[in-house]
């Protein structure tokens, strides 16, 4: 008898460490205004991409301020093997006023940078921190989430880092190959959701 109740808890645990197939879809589009151009925005305006990048940001948070510099190389890569960047500022201006449309507007991105002040992409996402990255594919009229998490393994010095978390998948991605590992946990500051 306790033999067999020894069995039936190992076969337990191994069916409840068994990973689910990972698979999330992004529901619907976002319409927010780029504060580099003054225009709007839209996922479905990057149809054809290979992949997006969404990389939820803050102009306060010193966490998302060592990642600006690398951001922007990985975007330039990235843009050649067909996957396009955006940074949405998910934060209140009043609440943070580093983060009000008017400081973002002193920023200048080769790509856009959205003010997302009624948390319309935060939502669609559920991102909780900054930096915190999601990398998307067309997937009919929806997306799917290719990964989601942190940039790399070192926020603190670039020098040394020694997993590329986001650059790995969206390599991958553009290859046509499986992504090893779909979600990391991120390191920042929270965003604070209405």
């Amino acid at each position: 008898m306790k033999k067999t109740a020894c069995v039936f808890f190992l076969i337990a645990c191994l069916l409840q460490t068994t990973a689910p197939v990972y698979s999330q879809t992004i529901s619907g589009d976002i319409n927010l205004q780029d504060v580099s151009s003054g225009k709007s925005f839209s996922f479905s305006s990057l149809s054809g991409a290979k992949g997006i990048v969404v990389f939820f940001t803050s102009e306060h948070c010193p966490y998302a301020k060592l990642y600006e510099k690398r951001i922007v190389t990985l975007a330039a890569e990235l843009k050649g093997l067909g996957i396009h960047t955006v940074l949405v500022n998910p934060n209140d201006g009043i609440l943070s006023p580093d983060d009000a449309v008017e400081k973002m507007k002193g920023k200048s991105y080769p790509f856009p940078y959205l003010a997302d002040k009624q948390q319309q992409c935060v939502k669609m996402f559920n991102a909780q921190k900054t930096p915190e990255v999601f990398l998307i594919k067309a997937s009919g009229s929806n997306y799917e989430l290719v990964y989601q998490g942190a940039f790399d393994d070192n926020p603190m010095s670039e020098e040394e880092v020694t997993e590329t978390y986001l650059a790995n998948a969206a390599r991958a991605l553009a290859a046509g190959k499986a992504v090893a590992k779909k979600m990391t946990r991120p390191t920042g500051c929270m965003i604070k959701s209405r």
